[in-house]
């Protein structure tokens, strides 16, 4: 009995030191891992670069060393690599298979990096989602919307997908669509149109000056359509105020902006009159 205390006793003497050991290692790898990180991100070399390619770096290394650091803990556990090369080599397929979604994430992230149709701040569409893209890392997309919803979009979705960015471009044209009534005269609307946007110090007169003209014949009115380019970041400002700003020149110039409306005529039935 007592050589049997005593063999349990060293087993678990041994066997403690080498699990705490390996748990020693997990606890203090990660730790280490989490602040090699934050001297990365604090390199003046890792600032420069975009900031959608930043949380794509720090997403892979962090996932990369901490798999590192789980493997020597399997290793000082005693846990023969052999066998555990052998059993990642036989579990791939299976792996493989059921992650096939986030293989595909992650190269859908590695072509969103490379190919950059948008990047970190830009403000997109894709499907029925819309927003500013916050950040870019190896399986997802996410997006702030204007109301300041979080969505989360698979990388390997969105990079397949048809995608708007609004932000890509320095300047953007605004089209505005106005409804006149056909008793107006054409070149007194056009003229007051103008009148209307010649003051407005968001509008460019390059690559082109304001353009005002007759877009199509309706029901019940005339659509004038207007051009005029801005910069990016004044595109819904200039949109509010240009709105404002013609409804103030029609009324002045008392302008008729129609409403719909419908005309019913009744036929009266002669056999039907006493």
């Amino acid at each position: 009995m007592d050589r049997i205390i005593n063999t349990l006793i060293d087993f678990a003497l041994t066997a403690g030191v080498t699990l705490i050991t390996a748990l020693f290692i997990v606890i203090l790898g990660f730790k280490l891992v989490k602040r090699l990180i934050e001297i990365i991100q604090r390199g003046k070399g890792f600032r420069r670069i975009d900031l959608s390619v930043q949380t794509f770096i720090v997403s892979f290394i962090s996932i990369i060393l901490k798999i590192v650091i789980i493997l020597t803990a399997a290793a000082v556990l005693g846990v023969p690599m052999t066998n555990v090369v052998a059993l990642i080599g036989s579990a791939g397929l299976a792996i493989g298979l059921s992650l096939q979604g986030s293989l595909s994430n992650l190269a859908g992230g590695l072509m969103i990096l490379l190919f950059r149709p948008f990047k970190v701040g830009d403000y997109i569409e894709y499907t029925n989602f819309a927003g500013t893209v916050k950040s870019i890392t190896i399986l997802y997309t996410q997006l702030l919307t204007i109301d300041n919803k979080l969505v989360v979009i698979p990388n390997g979705s969105i990079s397949n997908g048809t995608v708007t960015n609004y932000s890509s471009e320095a300047l953007r044209r605004v089209d505005l669509e106005f409804s006149v009534g056909y008793k107006e005269s054409i070149d007194k609307v056009k003229e007051i149109l103008y009148k209307a946007i010649e003051k407005n110090s968001l509008i460019l007169m390059e690559p082109e000056p304001p353009f005002v003209g007759v877009s199509t014949y309706g029901n019940n009115a005339m659509i004038y359509i207007l051009k005029v380019w801005t910069l990016n970041e004044n595109y819904w400002p200039l949109i509010y105020e240009l709105k404002e700003e013609v409804k103030r020149v029609f009324d002045k110039n008392s302008i008729e902006i129609p409403l719909p409306q419908l005309d019913v005529h009744l036929a009266r039935n002669k056999s039907s009159q006493v």
